[in-house]
């Protein structure tokens, strides 16, 4: 009975210990799952920083060193295309650089100045992406009275009676700012957001123009031409004058700027790094930088 007894003992005795053995056995699995996945993730940031900085220096000489402009042939009529390994283009749409790497470039004279506003541009574009006239009109003049100097409205009322005391009275630092100014709501906001620039380049080129402003400057079946041949790469500055009609004049240009916005998106595995820089670009440069950074997100 007695031998029994510690025989039932010592059957317990193993099974309490088996039990505990596997429960430690458990935390080192699990421990060493996690240490594993933490391994793979940061190698995966890793690989994706390198890649996104690599992207970044291919398109930078690029950029620097090669012509940004699809060109006619004046003797043979036949189109240059873009130089480059991968479809450029200069209006906001990404384009694959690399495997699992993706960018995009908004030329700045494409946009609206946010502090020089050209209201009748600004007005076309609003109502060609659904905002009312009414609502347009008064969008349009709470814009200029919230950066313009003086107190008073495109009405000649007093402004803190429409702003209040947080009226800017200045130029906006950031365009985050326009959410600050009454009747911009989310979707006028996200509209004047892909539209507006405050690194004015000068000039306004409507054919690095995203299709958020493009729109408002063209006719349904022009603008779907005219966004099906730039996709294709096919869109010349001579092809573009003679299906718009839009002439290069003062204040009007058809070449790239150098006021150039660069967002790059870097995925491996789990990890999406992004980065978007504002850049300020001069090829010829032999004092200064070649490359100046204006912002920098991400």
């Amino acid at each position: 009975m007695l031998q029994n007894k510690q025989k039932g003992i010592a059957l317990i005795q193993v099974l309490l210990l088996v039990g505990i053995l596997s429960v430690f056995v458990l935390y080192f699995t699990q421990t060493s799952r996690q240490q594993i996945a933490l391994a793979t993730f940061a190698n995966d940031r890793a690989t994706a920083l390198v890649n996104l900085q690599s992207a970044k220096s291919i398109l930078l000489f690029r950029l620097l060193t090669e012509d940004k402009l699809v060109k006619n042939d004046d003797i043979s009529g036949k189109e240059n295309k873009y130089k480059t390994p991968f479809k450029w283009n200069f209006y906001g749409h990404p384009f694959l650089v690399m495997e699992n790497v993706e960018a995009s470039l908004q030329d700045q004279s494409g946009l609206l100045s946010a502090h020089f506003l050209d209201g009748e541009l600004l007005g076309k574009t609003l109502l060609a992406n659904g905002i009312e006239p009414s609502q347009i009109y008064r969008i349009v003049n709470y814009l200029l009275d919230w950066q313009d100097i003086d107190n008073l409205t495109r009405n000649y009322a007093d402004e803190k009676s429409i702003f209040g005391d947080n009226i800017r009275n200045g130029h906006i630092p950031d365009l985050t700012d326009l959410k600050h100014i009454p009747e911009i709501t989310a979707d006028i906001y996200d509209v004047l957001s892909q539209s507006m620039t405050i690194h004015y380049a000068g000039s306004f080129n409507p054919m690095t123009a995203p299709d958020v402003v493009l729109r408002g400057l063209l006719d349904e079946q022009t603008f779907e031409q005219i966004t099906h041949m730039r996709a294709d790469n096919q869109l010349s500055k001579n092809q573009f004058n003679a299906i718009t009609g839009i002439d290069e004049v003062e204040g009007i240009w058809f070449t790239p700027s150098n006021y150039l916005q660069l967002s790059i998106t870097s995925k491996v595995g789990q990890v999406s790094l992004s980065q978007t820089w504002m850049l300020a670009l001069n090829p010829y440069a032999s004092v200064t930088t070649p490359v100046n950074y204006l912002e920098t997100r991400g």
